[in-house]
Parts: C-alpha cells; structure tokens; sequence
C-alpha cells in the first residue's frame, strides 16, 4: 500500500497532535501516524493524569479548558479517558488523517531528503511518501533512521528512570495524602525499611500520589527501573516486567503506611512503560540548561513561555538531590528554531522530548505543555516552508518571524 501527502507527522502524542493540527490548519493535506491505538501518547496510553509545566500553546489552552481542573495543591489533573475522546474530537475539527497501529520500521533517504518512510502494521507493510516530515516520535525514531547524531543522558550515559503509571481504587479521598505524601519525613523513613528488608523493590524511593477526577481514585507515578536504554527492546521489555512487578509491593506499603489508602487496589496500569529520557537529537542549537535557567529570550523562536522547573527523576535511583542540578529561577524561557531541525536532512523537523538539548535542559523542556508548544511551532514552521517552496532545515530570521505570526493567530 502507498499513500501521499504534503506533510507527515509521526507519533501522536502531545507534540505529534499539535504539530498536525498547526500544519492542517494552513491547509496541507496531512497524515498523523501513531503507534498506538489511542492519539495522547503519556497523556493518555501510559496514564500520566498531570499537566507538569506550562507554555503558551494555544492548543494546550484549548485542550484543557473543558478536561482539566486545579487542586488544591495546585496541581491541574485530568482523567486520561475523557482526552482519548478529546483528542479524536481535535484532530477530526481540524481534518487531519490519521494512522493508528503503525510503527514507522524504514526511511528512504536520498541526497539529503526523505522521499518516503514505511510502516509495519496488520495491513503490512505501508509506504508513505510527503514533502516534508516532522518526528513526534519522543525517541527520535525517524531522525535516528535517518542517520541524525543524538546523545543520550548524562555524562556518564545514564538515563532517568522508565515508569508504568497505574490508577489506584479504594482510596479515601476526602482524607487521603496526595502532594503531601511526597516530603512526609515518617513515609521516607517506612519507605526505607521497606527498601532496607526487601519488601519493595529498590530503586522504588519516591512517594508520588496524584488526585484524580474520579471519585475515590489515585494515580501513582512510583515504579521505577533504572540502567535501561529506552531505544531497546530488549530494555524496554525488561523495564515493563520489572515496574510491574514493583505495583503489589507499592500497594502493600500504601495501604499499610498512608493516610487514606487503606483499602487501595490496583485499577489498571499504563499499556506501555514511559520514557523519561532517550536520544536528544544533534540540531543546528543546542538548548542548554544555562538559557533555560536564565529564561533567555530567542529572536528565531519557536516555542514561547515555557516553564518547568529542571524536573530530574535520579539516574542512580537514589531519592537524595541529584549533585550538579542546575539553580531554579522559574523564569519563562524560549526555545529556538535551530533546535528543531538538522543540517542532515533538509525537509525534516523534530518535536517533543526528543529535540536538540542538553540532559538539564531535556529535564525541563520534556512535559507535556511544553511539547505541545513544540508541535504548535513546528508543524507552523513546516507548512510555511511546503506552502512556499522552502527547505525546512533552510529557513531565514526572517521567515521565521512570519511563522511567529502563524503560531500567534488564534487556534
């Protein structure tokens, strides 16, 4: 099977939806392809009900205002459910074609240009051809089979940890601990007995419990398997069993240690086990995490007002402060057209946690507000330069500018 189109977006995640929504809306015939069998990718799929960070994303704006509410922690949670149906409604508002259940296997490269990418599916194998291409894929899959450079983690190689989010059942709402659970001093000290004696499975350490819509319900962000390189299946696979395993022994320890979850149970878990951190992509900039603690303002940028703190789950697995984590100033921060694209191929554009930066500034620029941003400024950026005949690697301060008015026209 062959299909064609101007633009193709590959992952439908946060930065994959934005992206093919910003690029649809100037009229390119667009096709969004996503491995799963829902579009949200985290949001969704692998059960994360928080919206970590902030941006000025339009789009962002637009998906939470009628899905997301503020605790009183100030936390602006949603349920994972009602934006699978969110999403479909988006995505079919904006007429953007989609392709679920199809995991980009191959790219045709030729001087410098992808002429087509091929998916493997029940279906077989599909051959999609475009102009232009943009990789929403987290990991990077595309710009890797298309021989991009990447670093991965920190200097020492390590990644932060991989985690299967799972809802919890049972809970005691009106009295349960949430936010406060996390710096409960006589909680670190049962957490650590729990590690000491082997009743949880270390590096388990942090307490994170997240509100939910539904009544009597949690979500916890809790297992966690360190080592493993989140580009490898055999990884990967090893990372699903293993933060599998840790959910029974979670559950005993909050039923027999935390205020309100007493009677907790198991609802269900995350499909897949989430990336924190794969390849971060070498573009024409890198972001580093000193324009990111400044809040440093970019002429040529293409995301605006992004915030997060630098948000580094311990590579080593231990609960302690991570050494060398750079200073906090919750300053806004831009994020500049040169880290999205590549010198390497000329008509390929990259969003989501996978763009060009380095690990501190990954840390911060890998939520889901901000990569929303990310798509919103890059599918803009790749249908300015379909509609006017331009390399998208190529682009000018100045055709830049005129791709800053697109993303700030109303959504």
């Amino acid at each position: 099977m062959e299909l064609y189109y101007d633009i193709v977006v590959l992952g439908g995640g946060p930065s994959g939806i934005s992206a093919s929504i910003s690029a649809r809306r100037l009229g390119a015939k667009v096709l969004l392809i996503e491995k799963n069998g829902v579009l949200g990718g985290m949001s969704t799929a692998g059960l994360l009900n928080v919206w970590c960070g902030d941006s000025y994303s339009k789009i962002f704006q637009k998906v939470i205002k009628n899905t997301t509410k503020k605790t009183d922690s100030g936390r602006r949670i949603f349920s994972p459910e009602t934006l699978k149906y969110e999403y479909i409604k988006l995505i079919e508002e904006y007429g953007v074609d989609v392709l679920l259940h199809s995991f980009v296997c191959d790219v045709s490269v030729k001087n410098g240009r992808i002429e087509s990418i091929k998916t493997a599916s029940k279906s077989g194998y599909t051959s999609v051809f475009a102009s232009n291409f943009i990789d929403a894929t987290g990991d990077g899959d595309v710009a890797n089979l298309c021989g991009i450079p990447f670093e991965m983690g920190r200097e020492d190689g390590l990644t932060q940890p991989m985690t299967v989010e799972f809802m919890i059942g049972g809970v005691d709402s009106e009295n349960a601990l949430f936010k406060q659970a996390r710096g409960n001093a006589y909680l670190q000290q049962k957490m650590q007995e729990y590690l000491s004696d082997g009743r949880i499975s270390r590096p388990v350490g942090l307490i994170i419990l997240i509100e939910a819509l539904e009544p009597n319900t949690a979500f916890c962000n809790m297992t966690n398997v360190i080592g493993v390189d989140g580009t490898n299946v055999l990884d990967i696979t090893k990372a699903e069993f293993e933060a599998r395993k840790q959910i029974p022994q979670i559950i005993k320890f909050l039923r027999e240690n935390v205020k309100g979850y007493e009677n907790a149970y198991v609802i269900t878990s995350a499909c897949t086990v989430g990336a924190r951190e794969t390849r971060r992509l070498k573009g024409k900039y890198t972001l580093t995490y000193l324009d990111v603690q400044d809040g440093r303002f970019f002429d040529d940028w293409l995301v605006d007002g992004a915030k997060y703190c630098f948000g580094v789950h311990n590579p080593n697995g231990k609960v302690d402060a991570v050494i060398g984590k750079p200073v906090e100033t919750g300053k806004r921060y831009t994020i500049p057209y040169g880290c999205f694209v590549s010198d390497k191929i000329e008509n390929l554009a990259f969003a989501g946690r996978c763009i060009s930066g380095d690990h501190y500034a990954h840390s911060s620029y890998r939520v889901m507000p901000i990569c929303f941003a990310m798509g919103e400024g890059v599918g803009s950026c790749v249908a300015y330069a379909f509609a006017n005949g331009l390399k998208v690697n190529s682009l000018t301060l100045s055709d830049v500018k005129k791709v800053q008015q697109l993303i700030e026209e109303e959504i």
